[in-house]
């Protein structure tokens, strides 16, 4: 991508010559989960997911490994039908799996760092980048961050000193952007899981007083 060079194909000549190969690419319906595509279905109300009339239907085997994993998750009640747990995964604009956890960590101290992780997580991009002649700086830059006890405590501990050195506010992005050069961090994907927390606290903090309107009509009620 840098210079002149070599293309090596993973496959032979004769593979990329004969009919095995796809002319295009296999529509995302049929490559990715369909548990969100499902409970979106089911919380606009629509009960058959099963019968319902998509433009590439996926296989039914892929559908009924969906409907397991959202009542797995307790979106769904044992007869099929939209559980009020699954109701509030809908509210989020996230996989179920996110969603679920999300959820799970709403109300208790933990929150703050399931957003962050969340949003690592969502945004586009590597935490981390290497220069090609900084491997050894950028190695020792990541060591700063990284946790024994994973990748997803990795990526809190890096969002958090991100959050520190920006200020959320206080600093401007070019000092943002320098913070991040001399640390080895990619300043676009830590940008956008800001974006992406921001728009989760949000969204959670609807379902909050969506909570609490229901609670005071039935205080008032009683």
């Amino acid at each position: 991508r840098q210079c002149a060079g070599k293309c090596f194909r993973l496959y032979t000549e004769e593979l990329f010559f004969s009919a095995e190969l796809q002319d295009t690419a296999t529509p995302e319906i049929l490559r990715r989960s369909l548990s969100g595509t499902l409970l979106s279905l089911k919380a606009l109300g629509i009960a058959d997911v099963l019968s319902f009339d998509f433009l590439q239907p996926p296989s039914r085997e892929a559908l009924a490994a969906a409907l397991e994993e959202l009542l797995a998750l307790g979106a769904l009640d044992k007869q099929g039908e939209l559980a009020e747990e699954g109701r509030l995964m809908a509210r989020l604009p996230l996989d179920p799996s996110y969603a679920k956890a999300l959820l799970a960590a709403r109300g208790k101290p933990c929150v703050s760092h399931m957003l962050a992780l969340l949003a690592t997580l969502c945004a586009d991009g590597a935490l981390f980048y290497a220069p090609y002649q900084q491997h050894e700086a950028a190695d020792e830059a990541r060591k700063r961050f990284a946790s024994t006890q994973g990748d997803s405590l990795t990526a809190i501990a890096v969002f958090a000193a991100y959050d520190a050195a920006a200020g959320r506010g206080g600093a401007d992005e070019r000092a943002s952007r320098k913070w991040c050069e001399a640390h080895f961090l990619n300043w676009r994907t830590l940008e956008a899981a800001a974006q992406i927390r921001a728009q989760l606290q949000q969204a959670v903090g609807r379902i909050d007083s969506s909570d609490a309107l229901a609670k005071a009509d039935d205080v008032g009620s009683g």
